[in-house]
């Protein structure tokens, strides 16, 4: 075995046991969180019709998010020489074997396989996978003063509560969160993964450094980004931020009053000792 090979397989099982103790770390919550200011895309649509944005990797603002960075050249002669004829094969469907064939060990005679622009090709066309997905992003936590700062227009915006139940986005591809792997590193994918893990890893891992947002992740790779419904019970709860104006509460009452969902409605407050939030129901 090459020392790069077992480089990358000792990274792979560091990787692995990170992610097993972050698992153990994030139990599955019982609700989930989305910030939001009050002047966010679609913020009425979420009560007077049930639905939400899932956006698409390429619009999310940290540059190393969702990025495909880390591929493995790990494949055989014979792997490549199969991935290249099923790739002939679906987009030249009318040539017959023996010119598949010939092609083949042209491009195997040329070291196609071995360039780096047939790597950046591959990184490329991963990449069109990967921002091609709808995705919604929510957080396990609705006190963190960060996230408010961040998502909810320094404290003036508010925070959505869902149920974290089987159906809040009924008879898609994307039932079930999961939760973020934070690393220090991008994450490892063979060249010879199928699309789906390439998806899957990359859109599911993001620097350490974010790991207080505690984000679980909806990806919905089938309908792309775009305005999902969602099952109105499970909106349960909405919390006012510390700084909301009086006005923009009334908004949000408003829109509840003309559509399907009936949240219960809370109150964020700055605790007066400490950098916290004290999360309180207005009722």
């Amino acid at each position: 075995m090459s020392v790069l090979r077992f480089g990358a397989r000792r990274r792979q099982g560091i990787e692995k046991l990170e992610h097993a103790n972050l698992n153990r770390i994030m139990r599955i919550p019982r609700h989930l969180y989305k910030y939001r200011a009050m002047d966010a895309q679609g913020l009425e649509d979420i009560f007077t019709k049930n639905r939400v944005w899932f956006a698409s990797p390429a619009t999310f603002n940290d540059p190393f998010d969702c990025k495909v960075r880390n591929i493995v050249f790990d494949g055989t002669v014979e792997h490549r020489e199969d991935s290249m004829d099923k790739t002939l094969r679906k987009f030249l469907p009318k040539l017959n074997e023996e010119g598949r064939r010939s092609r083949i060990r042209e491009a195997v005679g040329r070291g196609i396989f071995e360039t780096p622009e047939s790597q950046a090709s591959l990184i490329t066309h991963m990449q069109g996978f990967v921002d091609q997905c709808g995705v919604y992003s929510v957080s396990a936590r609705p006190g963190d003063i960060l996230m408010w700062s961040h998502y909810a227009c320094g404290h003036k915006g508010l925070c959505l509560q869902f149920e974290n139940k089987v159906g809040l986005f009924a008879g898609r591809s994307c039932e079930s969160p999961i939760n973020i792997r934070y690393s220090s590193r991008f994450p490892l994918v063979s060249e010879m993964a199928e699309p789906a893990e390439h998806i899957k890893k990359t859109i599911l891992t993001k620097s350490h450094r974010w790991r207080y947002e505690y984000e679980w992740r909806f990806i919905d790779p089938d309908g792309g980004p775009g305005y999902r419904a969602f099952d109105a019970r499970f909106l349960s709860g909405v919390i006012f931020g510390a700084q909301m104006s009086t006005q923009d509460k009334e908004h949000v009452r408003k829109w509840i009053s003309l559509g399907p969902t009936n949240p219960r409605l809370f109150q964020a407050t700055i605790k007066p000792q400490e950098f916290a939030l004290t999360i309180s129901p207005t009722e």
